[in-house]
């Protein structure tokens, strides 16, 4: 059995081009929807429960091919988990949902995020080596389609100082940089990884990525 909040399901390396994944509801709400795709693509697909509702102590069981899925449920208060990149390696496993893992999952979905199948990421830092102070900045998994929050919040990354990003799972990032003069900078698909070591931002990087 593996828990949501790691979601790894290891399965066994087989011939198989397919896997058997049950779904099993721990948590005190009901599930509504649960929709699964493949990581590389941009569509959710269709809803895998029908007119089906997940009651808490139910299971389903679903036919997967292998490869790098997502998967989101929307229980009965309609919020959201999503969880990307789930590894289907053939087989079969079954996959627990928690009260604490659930909530935790539809926290960091709320706030422009989701939960890694990596599992708990590390800390990477971004230097601020340029001339400019930075006002905002944001990060997102490429495959998702919205920035979320800032993640400066109240704060200012000043020139010469550094900012950490905390629980960073090695993957494919969309960054958003909005400096003091409200100029916006925007990197597509950059791989960052916690504990990689530090981003260092310079005026070049920052000018001609603002399309100076």
């Amino acid at each position: 059995m593996r828990s949501i909040a790691a979601i790894v399901l290891m399965i066994a390396a087989a011939a198989a081009q397919a896997a058997t994944v049950t779904v099993v509801n721990y948590s005190y709400w009901d599930i509504h929807y649960l929709y699964i795709s493949p990581s590389a693509s941009n569509n959710w697909g269709p809803d895998q429960l029908g007119n089906q509702i997940l009651g808490s102590d139910q299971q389903i069981t679903l036919k997967m091919g292998t490869g790098d899925w997502d998967v989101r449920l929307v229980d009965e208060d309609g919020d959201e988990c999503v969880v990307f990149a789930v590894p289907v390696r053939g087989g079969s496993d079954s996959w627990e949902i928690t009260n604490d893992d659930l909530l935790d999952c539809q926290s960091e979905t709320e706030t422009g995020g989701g939960y890694s199948a990596q599992g708990a990421g590390g800390t990477a830092e971004l230097y601020n080596g340029t001339s400019y102070d930075i006002y905002e900045i944001y990060l997102s998994p490429t495959r998702q389609n919205t920035w979320g929050r800032d993640l400066l919040g109240n704060q200012i990354l000043y020139t010469g100082e550094t900012f950490q990003l905390s629980n960073i799972s090695c993957d494919n990032y969309d960054v958003r940089i909005v400096d003091e003069d409200d100029d916006v900078c925007e990197y597509s698909g950059e791989y960052i990884c916690g504990d990689a070591g530090t981003w260092h931002l310079t005026d070049d990087e920052l000018l001609s990525c603002q399309g100076y």
